[in-house]
């Protein structure tokens, strides 16, 4: 009988490591998906972008983890790359477009040249 215990236990460590294995498999499985939708957002937002605004070239939209308080949330990134020179009041209007097409309150908006 006290094998059939220890035989027992073993295969309910083995059930609980199964287990582990198996959300950490979904939680990555999340994340990979929420990366591929920021990627094809990214290029669906750049071309919408190129119409309104000319000079963009590019234009990446990322999350980025931010602790608060010990609390942890997602903050919005883009950061888009311009060819040549374009107004402050472009790039505003465009930092406008962009929280309203993303639906965001705010959201860290970067340029470069």
């Amino acid at each position: 009988m006290p094998e059939r215990r220890k035989i027992e236990s073993q295969l309910g460590e083995i059930r609980s490591a199964i287990d582990r294995k198996d959300l950490i498999i979904h939680e990555l499985s999340q994340k990979l998906d929420s990366i591929r939708y920021l990627e094809e957002l990214s290029v669906q937002i750049t071309n919408e972008a190129r119409v309104y605004f000319p000079p963009v070239k590019s234009l990446v939209i990322g999350r980025s983890p931010v602790e608060q308080n010990r609390d942890s949330t997602d903050s919005m990134n883009a950061l888009i790359g311009i060819s040549g020179s374009m107004k402050e009041a472009d790039k505003q209007k465009l930092r406008d477009w962009l929280k309203i097409r993303l639906d965001l309150d705010s959201m860290e908006i970067g340029f470069a040249e």
